[in-house]
């Protein structure tokens, strides 16, 4: 309630937050599940997560992973290993990295680090080969880095910022084939700025860079998210026109099948 009345809040959750601000889970079988958020109290900006795998068991509490943040960001590979990222209050991108420990439902967290960049919003993915992606946005230009985890010291060597596209806010996925999808917004305050983008790449390891393939514009509405899988397999979910009231918190998604040869995401109706 305290978001709908505040109306200038309310359209930045819907245009800049969206789904980053709540949570999700997958389903493991009759009997498991997995969830994992990060979510920002809007009042004191505090970043939170919760993990917990038994449905049959009362959820966890949250435990308190940092202060003075926004924009968080988190992901994890199949083996506990995960990476987190938001922004402080003068919009440098910070990062830490853990580890989950699965008898006391904690991540064992490594220190936060100052990536010493600004940015207005960032999304960070991992893989399970010990590579993680982040894509930022300074103003309306969007930079990539690929990192590479040292996961027992619990450091990550990141590569240089490269500039890839325009637009505004976006969302970053890297599957286990090093394969990476992201989408975005189009340009951040302009006539395009509720078209939405997607870009197929993959990792040089050698350089630690992304090389794009092909993008092109596939749906219009409100704040985006991907996921991806290593058989191919896609899913976007983002929210209605934020322009249009009675549409902006209607949500959306589609299924897709890319093919990395030629930087084409096949898109089916959600």
């Amino acid at each position: 309630l305290n978001v709908i009345k505040n109306e200038s809040i309310y359209d930045d959750v819907f245009e800049n937050h969206g789904f980053r601000m709540g949570g999700g889970f997958e389903i493991i079988d009759q009997n498991h599940l997995r969830f994992f958020s990060t979510k920002t109290n809007i009042e004191d900006n505090n970043t939170l997560y919760t993990y917990n795998l038994d449905i049959t068991n009362p959820w966890k509490l949250t435990y308190e992973c940092g202060k003075n943040g926004i924009i968080p960001t988190i992901a994890m590979d199949d083996n506990g290993n995960c990476v987190e990222m938001h922004l402080d209050e003068s919009s440098y991108i910070y990062y830490r990295f853990g580890k989950i420990d699965y008898k006391t439902n904690k991540i064992n967290w490594g220190n936060v680090y100052n990536t010493y960049v600004k940015a207005n919003f960032v999304s960070v993915d991992i893989n399970n080969n010990g590579y993680c992606v982040s894509t930022y946005r300074k103003e309306n230009e969007l930079f990539c880095k690929v990192g590479k985890i040292n996961p027992d010291l619990k450091t990550i060597s990141w590569g240089s910022g490269i500039k890839y596209n325009t637009g505004g806010n976006m969302s970053v996925a890297i599957n286990n084939n090093n394969k990476i999808v992201e989408v975005h917004q189009g340009y951040h305050g302009g006539t395009n700025k509720y078209n939405h983008y997607y870009l197929v790449g993959s990792i040089n390891t050698y350089s630690n860079t992304v090389s794009w393939i092909n993008g092109m514009k596939y749906d219009t509405g409100g704040s985006l998210s991907i996921s991806l899988d290593d058989n191919g397999n896609c899913m976007e979910t983002h929210l209605g026109n934020p322009s249009i009231l009675s549409n902006r918190a209607n949500r959306y998604y589609l299924i897709g099948k890319f093919n990395f040869s030629t930087g084409i995401i096949s898109w089916n109706d959600g």
